[in-house]
């Protein structure tokens, strides 16, 4: 049973855990949970075939395509015989925010939310025959990996992207290869957030387990303030209707009002008004 950050992290301390995830550290722990079995194959199915499982948050993939939900529902839910069928076929189901139906899940991200102010959830990839469920490609979360059954190759690629955020820009995917090892049953792998990774599946079925770690970032903060403008008429003028004069008047004017928000900026009030969001 692993129900804490501490549990997670083990053998590792806590502190030795968070200092890898601060520094963006790649690290393999082998049999760091072994026997430990969260979820399994079917445990899965069971999962995401219930009536109150969210159909959009099941993927059904071969590399870069994602195929349509007619191929594994029926009237609307999750078909477990049409899934199992599919994966004989040499797919990946990936499913998303999983924790929310498994309680020991939640209670391990509910633990590390309350300890790290991180935004966690936990992810489950299912995978058979060759290849993955993603073409080469990077989270902006970091991620901990845990192996639960069969096996998988792992290759992370650099040079990163530094704390990135949903929406930004991807950079051309690192071809320097810092890390290529296939993890075992229990193995955990500490995986940065930006770091560009490829994963094969080995023979038969492969299952692991992904707990996200979403910090807040400055990205955030940032944005939370900008998002007053849209109440500021000024910032809502249309371009295109004003004359030339009009607009060089609008933009000093625009100048002066985001020099006076950019002010009240303040990061430890926007971190102190999320802490308490988070304890109520």
């Amino acid at each position: 049973m692993i129900a804490t950050l501490s549990e997670l992290a083990a053998p590792l301390s806590e502190a030795e855990f968070r200092a890898l995830q601060r520094d963006s550290t790649v690290r393999l722990v082998r049999g760091a949970h072994a026997g430990w079995h969260p979820i399994d194959w079917e445990g899965f199915k069971a999962v995401v075939s219930r009536p109150d499982f969210p159909v959009d948050t099941l993927r059904l993939r071969r590399g870069a395509k994602q195929l349509s939900q007619s191929f594994y529902t029926t009237a609307g839910l999750v078909d477990a015989v049409k899934l199992d069928a599919m994966m004989a076929k040499g797919m990946s189901a990936v499913a998303y925010q999983i924790e929310r139906y498994v309680p020991a899940l939640a209670e391990l991200c509910l633990a590390i939310e309350t300890r790290t102010q991180d935004t966690c959830s936990v992810g489950v990839v299912a995978t058979t025959g060759e290849g993955g469920a993603f073409a080469n490609h990077y989270d902006p979360q970091d991620l901990t990996i845990v192996q639960l059954e069969g096996t998988k190759r792992w290759r992370i690629f650099g040079p990163r992207s530094a704390h990135p955020v949903t929406g930004m820009k991807m950079l051309p995917p690192g071809a320097q290869c810092e890390f290529d090892e296939i993890l075992q049953p229990g193995d955990m792998l500490l995986l940065p957030a930006g770091a560009w990774h490829l994963c094969e599946n080995g023979p038969g079925l492969s299952l692991h387990l992904a707990v996200f770690f979403e910090p807040l970032k400055v990205w955030h903060a940032a944005s939370r303030l900008f998002n007053r403008l849209m109440n500021d008429e000024a910032f809502r003028q249309p371009l295109t209707r004003l004359t030339t004069d009009e607009r060089a008047a609008l933009e000093t004017e625009l100048k002066r009002k985001l020099m006076a928000l950019s002010e009240t900026l303040s990061l430890e009030e926007f971190l102190a008004a999320y802490r308490a969001k988070k304890d109520r």
